[in-house]
């Protein structure tokens, strides 16, 4: 009888195994790598957290504590192309892969099974397979009715052998077994309002009446009680769906009150989510600037254009504008970011000749930036200053 089953793959400690997948000497040893400006740890080997290492630690007190740990920056264009890589190879087994995060994504096992023959754990086994020999990059693959139950399988399969296929006659015992903080869905807003009611592992959840559910989580938490029973209330969607905006924020290695120096970071800011808009053939209208000083006093401005925009060409002049607005002299600034917003498909769009004749030269100047980064790597070439 044909019955759906839905995977996970989740690579293992993706930041630090793709660093391993660079330098082979990293392999067996503790090793963290690093946040924006090395500020904090935001990835673990098993070796790292063994010794105690939490997740976040700053770096200023993680390097003097844990001294046998090997401390990297993080090199997320690195990070960005594996993961490409990765999902490139689970393509191949099937096309409507949904690409949770970075390293994380969901698909149908059961429509694969006749073309492969092989049964799902074999399945799961070939694709770990494939993407350690290519990549060298180890991942967990959890496989159940629902994408909820086949998640928590993915933690199961992280202490195992890397694989859990939990079949439907073993859920009310794994739900027993599960405490309600490990159930994929309940956050830590939503944990003591559960537990307020005596409910305190997934099987008292999904023993709870749906009237009392409803009452606490709404919808959400009553499509989560039946996900957790095995009925799809949460399908597998490859269609990727279009972000209301993209954001790019860091903060300066040192806190500065240098104009210039906080436009060219704007620059880069602007450069990088035009170059993702352009990437991923979408286009924005409205255009947001943040500046945050050392006190944490936030100050923004934004503008709605009339037309849609991907080019920084198109909207750095009308940046530096809303910068200048919020600028303010002898005030130290700890960050600053751009917004980009009302987010849409490019289907083109009607402009006058002249403004048309503009368009096009900022167009394939854009183009021409994207691809000497393609050729010689991101930063190869920087705009000047205006």
């Amino acid at each position: 009888m044909f019955k759906s089953k839905i995977a996970v793959v989740d690579c293992d400690n993706f930041f630090v195994s793709c660093e391993r997948s660079q330098d082979e000497s990293f392999l067996g040893k503790p090793v963290c790598v690093m946040g924006n400006n090395d500020s904090c740890v935001v990835a673990r080997s098993n070796e790292a957290k063994k010794l105690g290492l939490p997740m976040g630690y700053p770096y200023f007190k993680a390097k003097d504590e844990f001294p046998s740990v090997i401390y990297l920056s993080g090199n997320h264009s690195l990070y960005k192309k594996i993961s490409r890589q990765v999902f490139d190879i689970l393509r191949t087994y099937t096309p409507d892969v949904e690409q949770y995060s970075i390293d994380e994504g969901f698909f149908d096992v059961s429509k694969i099974r006749k073309m492969l023959k092989l049964n799902d754990e074999q399945i799961a086994q070939k694709i770990r397979d494939d993407i350690y020999n290519q990549l060298k990059i180890p991942v967990s693959i959890g496989i159940a009715s629902t994408k909820t139950l086949a998640k928590m399988a993915t933690e199961v399969a992280k202490k195992s052998n890397g694989i859990c296929v939990l079949e439907d006659e073993e859920i009310e015992q794994f739900l027993k077994a599960t405490k309600l903080e490990a159930v994929w869905g309940v956050g830590r807003h939503t944990l003591p309002k559960l537990k307020q009611f005596g409910i305190n592992t997934a099987y008292d959840l999904v023993k709870t009446e749906d009237f009392w559910i409803n009452k606490i989580l709404t919808k959400r938490g009553l499509d989560l009680k039946y996900e957790l029973l095995g009925q799809i209330r949460n399908p597998v969607n490859p269609v990727v769906q279009l972000p209301k905006s993209l954001q790019s924020t860091r903060t300066f290695a040192e806190f500065t009150d240098d104009k210039q120096k906080i436009k060219d970071s704007l620059m880069g800011h602007l450069s990088y989510l035009c170059a993702k808009l352009r990437k991923h053939n979408i286009n924005a209208q409205g255009l947001w600037v943040m500046l945050k000083d050392k006190k944490f006093t936030v100050t923004t401005q934004k503008f709605l254009f009339e037309h849609k925009f991907n080019s920084e060409f198109e909207v750095q002049k009308k940046m530096f504008e809303l910068f200048d607005d919020i600028f303010q002299k002898n005030v130290i600034y700890r960050s600053c970011g751009i917004c980009v917003y009302n987010i849409k498909q490019d289907e083109g769009q009607q402009i006058d000749l002249l403004e048309g004749q503009k368009f096009e030269k900022y167009n394939n100047l854009s183009k021409t930036l994207d691809n000497v980064e393609k050729k010689f790597g991101k930063g190869y070439l920087k705009l000047g200053r205006i």
